[in-house]
């Protein structure tokens, strides 16, 4: 049995799938960036942060109409699909 939902069909919130919780906070996201000038670069780690911060709510236990986090399911997914963020040009400062 698959322990991940596809998010298109998950709900994140009342009324919102995850898909479209993930759409929603990277139009914000953007718009934000944007409005600040901040560089594509750090838009691409936003991105990136954004898409897999709520993956754990993909867990097939996760329901959000209750306390328990995502957090550490988030993690799981990353390491059992081996995602990773590479950028070859990041500087922190």
């Amino acid at each position: 049995m698959e322990k991940w939902v596809n998010p298109a069909y998950k709900l994140s919130h009342e009324n919102k799938t995850i898909s479209q919780h993930i759409q929603e906070v990277l139009a914000i996201l953007g718009e934000y960036l944007q409005f600040y000038g901040i560089r594509e670069k750090y838009f691409e780690i936003a991105k990136f942060l954004a898409e897999y911060h709520d993956a754990g709510k993909m867990h097939i236990n996760w329901n959000f109409n209750t306390k328990e986090g995502h957090s550490h399911h988030s993690l799981e997914y990353m390491l059992e699909k081996k995602i990773e963020y590479h950028e070859k040009n990041w500087t922190l400062f």
